[in-house]
């Protein structure tokens, strides 16, 4: 009796606990999207899957933006599997600046943060990344071609006299 009266009671729990984590459908996320945030739109719900061209030891990298907290926020997962790299972004409204601001944070002590923009047919992320050994400045351009492929541009300078470098280009599609 003690056994049915235990399963009866756990079920609940985990209906609950499943229902809570259950992904929204990408499109009732858009909708529940910020017009603040709204140039985010176009990368919210799939998984972005891809790699860095003529760089196999990197491997696939997956990307995925989720909108958060009511729409006020937006989190952007990436990992690339290969090396066990993890790198965590959560993009929102910065009132005092009136621009989009991200904070991005990475399983190896790397934290970023700074301001996005739509610039165009890109978005364009630029700030300042401090970690080990590490204090410069990071730009990371997101564009999609006509076949919906999404390109992202990695570059980074030491110094604000310092010329942009690229660090790598990846090359993505919607999974």
């Amino acid at each position: 009796m003690n056994l049915i009266f235990l399963i009866l009671s756990i079920i609940p729990i985990l209906v609950c606990a499943s229902l809570a984590q259950s992904p929204e459908a990408p499109e009732k996320q858009a909708r529940k999207l910020s017009d603040k945030l709204s140039v985010l739109k176009p990368f919210i719900g799939p998984t972005w899957t891809g790699s860095i061209p003529n760089d196999s030891r990197m491997g696939e990298i997956n990307l995925r933006w989720e909108v958060l907290l009511n729409g006020f926020a937006v989190r952007l997962g990436r990992n690339i599997l290969n090396s066990d790299h993890w790198l965590e972004t959560t993009y929102y409204w910065d009132e005092s600046s009136r621009k989009i601001a991200y904070l991005a944070i990475s399983n190896n002590g790397f934290v970023s943060k700074g301001f996005v923009a739509g610039q165009g047919e890109e978005l364009v992320s630029e700030g300042d990344q401090q970690g080990p050994d590490t204090n410069r400045k990071v730009r990371r351009i997101y564009k999609f071609d006509k076949q919906g492929k999404l390109y992202e541009d990695d570059q980074f300078r030491n110094s604000e006299a310092d010329e942009w470098r690229r660090t790598h280009i990846s090359i993505f599609v919607a999974k």
